[in-house]
């Protein structure tokens, strides 16, 4: 029998109840295309699009469902801590429930401790985890399908979760600065590169990455990885959560960035040449920082930042997916701007459906670069209302013109490195609170030619 494939990085779920499976979703669910089963609690896919509101209407009583639902409200809001303790009691609420009432929530409790232990380094926890996780599947869901033999999920399925029960912890957090510190940034292919340090068992060198919020995961190609003498443990994660594509995981090293030692960072390494970067993991590591257009500064605990929402943690329940979002008003509407300093551009919008376009639109084309390549695209330039913290603009979007492959949301936002000509990006990974803030536009470097005066009338 033919097996089917559920990559699922972006929306997994399980039918717990029924068995019987859903379709693709209509045209108001934000879940992608291909998300082709789902939990009755749709509690996966409200962690996955971070919709706070049902999580916590869940999250009322003390009973293994109520549980569930607050460990998933914290860990959309990013309080990791508050999360794994509402999963631990949910755990222990299933236990002295009727099994009817609680089918399938042992799973997903599991799964979500799993990956709030993932999200903070502790990548032997969320091994040992996971190997639960596993195990809850194949007892406790797959039973409950239909054709349960042809689903496959590659996130729980692939990785040989038994070689990382003893793993270091990975990235551990630097103590504050007690000033700012800025390192320096540089552009390459419009991309913003630091540079820092590398300490390995065979010795030190400098070492220039990109630095890409749009990543969970600091990376570096097999190339690197050799030349620097690492040891490569294979059978890691899913990249993406899609199947048949499992990262290595590299033995740790020290990075120094600005001064500041970043201990045991274990890069995760997929193709030959991938480019170096560093991801949220050492970001979260890093504290509270900011990104400008030339610098990144990492803050001291005194320096005072107006950011007064937490981001919105946005993530598969074990975290092989996992990203952060800004919450932006556009017009009567919310939006969650994925901020990206992987991609080269300043706001851009992408649907799963190509967008409506007035006839007088003028189409325009240019090539946009990431991380992971460039691309060609077709799109036109409007004027959306936006409010990004008090401040209301007017701000130009590029609407893509080409349906998106692979998105969250059936209208995807994402903001990237050039938005530092206008704002200053604050994060704080750890703590969740993040939001644009905005700078000066620079004086031009010359002069304005000075405009001759016009000629006097005989």
């Amino acid at each position: 029998m033919h097996r089917g494939w559920l990559g699922l990085g972006a929306a997994f779920a399980v039918v717990v109840a029924s068995g019987a499976a859903a379709q693709t979703p209509d045209s108001a669910d934000p879940e992608r295309p291909g998300s082709v089963l789902k939990d009755p609690y749709r509690y996966t896919r409200n962690v996955r699009v971070a919709e706070l509101t049902p999580l916590q209407a869940m999250g009322k009583g003390s009973s293994a469902r109520g549980q569930l639902g607050r460990a998933g409200y914290f860990r959309v809001r990013g309080e990791l801590d508050e999360s794994s303790k509402a999963a631990r009691l949910c755990l222990q609420a299933v236990a002295n429930e009727p099994a009817d009432s609680t089918k399938g929530i042992e799973y997903l409790c599991s799964a979500t401790l799993a990956g709030n232990l993932l999200m903070q380094g502790d990548i032997a926890g969320w091994a040992t985890q996971m190997l639960r996780v596993r195990v809850q599947l194949k007892r406790d869901i797959l039973p409950l399908l239909k054709n349960e033999r042809e689903i496959h999920v590659a996130g729980i399925n692939e990785p040989a979760f038994e070689r990382f029960t003893t793993w270091p912890r990975h990235a551990i957090p630097v103590q504050a600065p007690a000033t700012d510190i800025s390192v320096p940034l540089q552009l390459e292919n419009e991309l913003p590169i630091l540079t820092l340090n590398v300490r390995t068992a065979t010795g030190e060198r400098e070492l220039r990455v990109h630095v890409d919020t749009g990543a969970a995961h600091s990376r570096i190609g097999r190339a690197l990885a050799a030349e620097l003498g690492l040891t490569l443990t294979e059978g890691f994660m899913a990249a993406d959560g899609q199947a048949g594509r499992l990262y290595a995981l590299a033995t740790p090293v020290e990075l120094d960035i600005g001064g500041l030692p970043v201990r045991d960072v274990s890069f995760a390494v997929l193709g030959t040449d991938d480019l170096p970067r560093i991801g949220l993991d050492v970001l979260r590591a890093l504290g509270r920082v900011r990104i400008n257009k030339d610098s990144l500064v990492i803050q001291a605990p005194n320096s005072m930042v107006p950011c007064t929402r937490r981001m919105a943690t946005l993530s598969s329940l074990w975290g092989d997916v996992h990203e952060l979002r800004y919450p932006i008003r556009t017009g009567k509407s919310n939006v969650l701007v994925k901020m990206d300093t992987g991609f080269n551009g300043v706001f851009q919008v992408r649907q799963m459906t190509p967008p409506a376009v007035p006839a007088e639109a003028l189409v325009q084309r240019k090539n946009v670069v990431t991380i992971e390549g460039s691309e060609d695209i077709e799109y036109v330039v409007a004027n959306v209302p936006v409010m990004i913290g008090q401040e209301v603009l007017s701000v130009p979007v590029d609407l893509v013109l080409t349906p998106a492959a692979d998105t969250v949301f059936y209208q995807e936002w994402r903001a990237g490195f050039a938005s530092t000509r206008r704002y200053s990006l604050y994060m704080d990974v750890a703590g969740t609170y993040g939001c644009p803030v905005s700078v000066e536009e620079a004086p031009p470097l010359f002069p304005p030619k000075p405009v001759a005066a016009p000629a006097a009338s005989s």
